[in-house]
């Protein structure tokens, strides 16, 4: 993670021609990134909800049959620990670098840390052990959730997209004028996978942004629009994936519903949340108490005692 350009190299680009080559291909690879992060996403929710099908199943076998309480309670709970112990043997024996949700060492990678840790941190076994370790985590019935795993992987595969040789190749180009820096740009780009990562999990680009710039001490007006728009990309790239689940050879003619091929999608996997709020007259009369309460609890608790 610490490549310095050299110094000194042949030039292979006339100077005009530089920073559009290198403009093109951050955004090539932020595209990449967001397209990534957006299969990547719908995978994992593809196999947590095949999971969780099975899960169900087994659960209603069990709920149905006329074995006594007492062993059906024990072979759920052997299920569990089953899935449990898979996502533990799993990252030990993939990477155990993938433990853990991956937000503090992200954290502390873009504020500028370097250690010894982040040789293993962002790598492809550890991409893969994350995707696998947590689909067994969430499907066990484990307290957590999809944020920090799906910000940890999006970080990863920044990383490995922007590490590619012909990136590379621009930035030595671009070092000769003093424009760019490989540590600057990747961590970037950790930025911008990490928020990526975020809207996949909760299919909220604004959210995801906001969580990334929370994250940052280094963060610029450039970053946040590069930012949004690749998180803008990866909603609308699950969107499309989720057309595979489609099937138009079964419609409906009078409703226009079509037949769902990923109907096991239904178990909480892969939400798109839709809320019918008032309109804004109706809602005034709250949003002034809650800033009334709001305002006076913390001048409360900011003022001298």
């Amino acid at each position: 993670m610490g490549w310095i350009p050299p110094k000194l190299k042949e030039w292979r680009l006339p100077l005009e021609a530089v920073p559009k080559v290198y403009t093109l291909a951050k955004w090539v690879c932020l595209i990449t990134i967001a397209i990534s992060c957006a299969v990547m996403g719908f995978t994992q929710s593809l196999l947590v909800s095949g999971l969780y099908e099975l899960r169900s199943k087994i659960v209603y076998h069990l709920v149905s049959s006329d074995v006594h309480w007492f062993l059906r309670f024990i072979q759920y709970t052997a299920f569990n620990l089953l899935l449990a112990f898979g996502c533990s043997f799993s990252i030990y024996v993939i990477s155990p670098a993938a433990s853990g949700s991956g937000i503090p060492d992200v954290k502390a990678f873009l504020n500028g840390v370097e250690s010894p840790i982040f040789k293993n941190f962002f790598r492809i076994r550890t991409f893969i052990g994350k995707v696998i370790g947590s689909a067994l985590a969430v499907s066990s019935s484990l307290v957590m959730g999809k944020e920090g795993p799906m910000l940890h992987a999006g970080s990863i595969l920044a990383v490995i997209l922007g590490s590619n040789k012909w990136l590379q190749q621009q930035m030595e180009i671009a070092a000769h004028w003093g424009v760019f820096t490989y540590n600057k740009e990747i961590r970037d780009l950790v930025a911008v996978g990490a928020a990526c990562g975020v809207t996949t999990a909760f299919k909220a680009p604004v959210g995801g942004v906001l969580f990334a710039m929370e994250m940052s001490t280094r963060w610029s007006k450039e970053l946040t629009w590069r930012a949004f728009m690749a998180c803008a990309v990866t909603v609308m790239a699950v969107r499309l994936l989720s057309l595979v689940c489609v099937d138009k050879a079964h419609c409906d003619l009078i409703t226009g519903q079509c037949h769902n091929r990923c109907e096991f999608l239904k178990w909480g996997s892969l939400i798109w949340f839709k809320m019918t709020l008032p309109t804004p007259y109706q809602q005034v009369w709250a949003v002034i108490l809650l800033a009334l309460i709001s305002g006076y609890l913390g001048s409360l608790f900011t003022s001298p005692r």
